[in-house]
This record gives C-alpha cells, sequence and structure tokens, in this order.
C-alpha cells in the first residue's frame, strides 16, 4: 500500500467519506491523523495544562474573577500603561 495525506474540505468530507466507500473492501485503510499534534508538539501538553486549570476551578482551587472584577483590573492597568506611556 501506498500512504498519503489528504487535506479535506469540511463541505466535502461527507462526499469523499462516499466515494471511499464504493470502494472494494481492503483497498483503502483510514488512519486518523490528530493535526493538532502533527503541527504542535506542545499540543499534548497545553492540553493537560488547560484541562488542570479547569479541574482546578471546577473544585475551588483556582478562584476566578467575576467580569465586573477583571474590567476594573483592566481599567486601572490600562491607567498605568496610559501614565507610563504618555508623550
Amino acid at each position: 500500500m501506498q500512504v498519503i495525506k489528504l487535506n479535506i474540505a469540511d463541505n466535502m468530507l461527507k462526499q469523499f467519506m462516499e466515494l471511499v466507500d464504493t470502494l472494494p473492501k481492503g483497498s483503502v485503510v483510514i488512519e486518523e491523523i490528530n493535526d493538532e499534534t502533527a503541527n504542535d508538539p506542545y499540543f499534548l501538553q497545553r492540553k493537560t495544562m488547560i484541562q488542570q486549570r479547569l479541574n482546578d476551578m471546577d473544585n475551588g482551587q483556582l478562584k476566578t474573577n467575576n467580569f465586573d472584577q477583571f474590567e476594573s483590573e483592566m481599567d486601572d492597568f490600562e491607567k498605568i500603561l496610559e501614565k507610563k506611556y504618555d508623550n
């Protein structure tokens, strides 16, 4: 067998799979390629880190700000930057 990699438009995937189904059994073997890991060697590391943060938020170990707190902190930060870089 020969190996090829195909990039198929999302709206064409169903038709492509229907075409593959018409071929004789065993003539095509489809292996799922995880593009995230192929294109990004740190994907799994970041995925694990993000999942840990979500778990920490769920069990109360990591506190999150509500939007009003966030907006207030960003306003304060913007004022500091304006003072620092005001010409």
